[in-house]
């Protein structure tokens, strides 16, 4: 069948004919309130999805967002092969598979950025070394064994030595003070021209230029590294949002059910506010849209309307269900002729935005979370490896005509005429008892229906001008605006898709071009969990020295990645042995919003250590 309906959804604004209010002392404000984007039309499509016909406008009820608004705007909403619009259920349940499913893999540029800011503080590093060998000897190691219990580690290098024994705890003055020996966090925003108060002569010369250069590319390092895992943990903690939002998520919505129970749903934002909203739908304002239908051959019929093209529908212009449920499609023979002038008009407009609570990585608040989902769409169609990437198979439908509910044309109340030039009025009126209860469907699709408290009338009259026989439906709040149903009538709807963001970036890049640079890609990515915890066991031994079989005796473990992990992370460098304090375990790692920020112990010589654990971490095969 043809896209009957298409004069009236091609840009339904633009067919207003606003009817003034009697009263011209009210008329500015309420047109100003009624429709409140006249000034730029917007194409609305007509949703026909069963049962999505009205929408409950009371958004916020009590302080508390309504579950029925909820459960209405929790569709994803498709654009069909005609234009309209349908919904289907379970948006929220769909988003949370696919953020799921997403992971950020370093790209070539992190990897690079990353090893540059590394070299870089290694340099000056290495200068603190050379520059100790100079002045005074090798470091003895007892000496060094001394300077690790003194700071509360098992082991130390020649930089930890240098820098956080003699400089940060001695040559400070705080050893003499009987001071604690500052934490590695304390000593990195501890003002340096400070620490050199009982510095042996030329100490200061040959050790603070180097080492403000090494702490100023740590920090350099260190933004990086926590941008980087904003990309990994921001993903997961949107999931968190979707799944399950605490109390404390401020767009977590909080809905009273019927049992009394508070429970915790996924926000939108709703503009504009209720009382707004129930004045736009009380208001005197109508909206007219006019359509001529004819009968064009034995099966259809051609609809026209002003401005638009004709189109072909079934000879039935109007079906009629009974509240005994029994359907009659009104046919030629039933009285209507071959002709009909539909006239819709629908009173008390009001315009609903609509908007996902877009997710904060600052803040960890909100749920919809679009950048990650786009860019791994457009990485899965360019063979990028790299980036944001889809690990599990998933279904990106809003890249193909799906999207978002994004703002909804409502009104109080619908009247729809038809009146039937050629039509015999006596037939009419047997086949439509009078001030019977009914729903209608206009064209087989166009849906009308009343409520029990406020049914829809079907009568059959004399047309006022004509005196051609008609067929008026109406509601029983047509006229009486003071008292609203919860629920209102859709007239129209528009969508946000996320796919025109998408398609900007896709085609100003050749897939060519694109997968060129994934194929020069430098670093060999680990395959397997095994392959990061050998990495990372390697690069602490490269700093720190071996790790021996009765180190992980004393700390009751296994594996040398173990004792990296359990003991070195999540007792010494996080100071809980310090401070007396359970472990930091792997899993309150991965949750933590800044990794780095869990190990203010760290040594100065730990940057690399710590970088290999947050691709560990990072990694969505874990």
């Amino acid at each position: 069948m043809q896209d009957h309906y298409d004069a009236l959804k091609k840009d339904l604004i633009s067919a207003l004919n606003l009817s003034m209010p009697q009263s011209q002392s009210h008329s500015s404000s309420l047109l100003k309130s009624a429709v409140p984007s006249l000034q730029k039309p917007k194409k609305y499509s007509p949703i026909i999805s069963s049962g999505h016909d009205k929408f409950p406008w009371q958004w916020n009820q009590l302080g508390t967002f309504n579950a029925a608004t909820w459960s209405f705007l929790n569709n994803i909403a498709t654009y069909s092969a005609q234009d309209f619009i349908s919904l289907t259920p379970g948006l929220t349940t769909w988003y949370y598979n696919v953020i799921s499913s997403t992971a950020y893999l370093w790209t070539d540029e992190d990897h690079a950025t990353i090893d540059s800011l590394l070299a870089s503080s290694l340099r000056y590093q290495e200068d603190i070394i050379s520059g100790y060998f100079a002045m005074f000897r090798a470091i003895d190691p007892l000496e060094k064994k001394a300077a690790a219990l003194a700071l509360g580690l098992d082991t130390i290098n020649g930089l930890t030595y240098v820098v956080e024994y003699l400089i940060g705890f001695q040559w400070s003055g705080r050893q003499a003070a009987g001071l604690e020996p500052f934490s590695n966090a304390e000593l990195r925003e501890t003002n340096l021209d400070t620490l050199f108060v009982k510095a042996p002569k030329n100490a200061r010369e040959v050790f603070l230029t180097p080492l403000k250069k090494m702490l100023a590319y740590e920090r350099k390092w260190t933004l990086k590294i926590d941008a980087l895992w904003n990309m990994s943990i921001s993903i997961r903690n949107a999931a968190d949002n979707t799944h399950a939002p605490a109390l404390s998520n401020e767009s977590g919505m909080q809905v009273v059910a019927h049992d009394g129970v508070n429970a915790i749903k996924h926000s939108f934002s709703v503009l504009p506010s209720v009382s707004e909203i129930r004045e736009q739908l009380s208001s005197s304002t109508t909206m007219k849209v006019t359509l001529a239908a004819q009968q064009s051959t034995a099966d259809d019929a051609t609809v026209s309307m002003q401005s638009a093209s004709s189109v072909r529908v079934p000879t039935s212009f109007l079906t009629l269900k009974h509240k005994s449920g029994r359907s009659k499609a009104l046919l030629l023979h039933d009285g209507t002729g071959d002709k009909a002038l539909i006239n819709i008009t629908y009173h008390g407009l009001a315009e609903i935005t609509i908007k996902a609570s877009a997710f904060s990585w600052q803040k960890a608040t909100g749920w919809y979370y679009e950048n990650p989902l786009t860019q791994a769409a457009m990485n899965r169609a360019c063979n990028i490896e790299l980036g944001y990437q889809f690990q599990l198979p998933v279904s990106y439908d809003l890249t193909s005509g799906s999207g978002l509910l994004e703002s909804l044309l409502i009104c109080r109340a619908v009247t729809v005429e038809v009146i039937c030039p050629n039509g015999d009025l006596e037939k009419l009126a047997k086949n439509i008892s009078a001030d019977s209860n009914v729903s209608a469907t206009l064209f087989d699709s166009v849906k009308f229906e009343g409520s029990t408290e406020k049914p829809l009338i079907a009568k059959v009259t004399k047309h006022k001008i004509t005196g051609a026989p008609s067929i008026t439906l109406t509601s029983a709040n047509v006229e009486n605006s003071t008292i609203l149903e919860p629920l209102a009538h859709i007239i129209g709807a528009t969508l946000y898709q996320p796919d025109n963001v998408l398609s900007t970036p896709m085609k100003q890049k050749s897939s060519a071009k694109m997968l060129n640079v994934a194929a020069e890609t430098k670093y060999l990515k680990p395959d397997t969990r095994i392959d990061q915890e050998q990495m990372l066991v390697s690069v602490y031994e490269q700093t720190f020295g071996l790790i021996q079989t009765k180190q992980l005796i004393t700390a009751h473990v296994s594996t040398k990645f173990n004792f990296i992990i359990e003991y070195i992370f999540g007792q010494q460098w996080s100071g809980c042995i310090k401070n007396n304090v359970a472990p930091i375990t792997i899993t309150a790692m991965r949750k933590a919003k800044n990794l780095r920020d869990l190990f203010p112990q760290m040594p100065v010589a730990g940057s690399n250590v710590i970088t290999k654990l947050h691709e560990y971490i990072s990694s969505p095969r874990q």
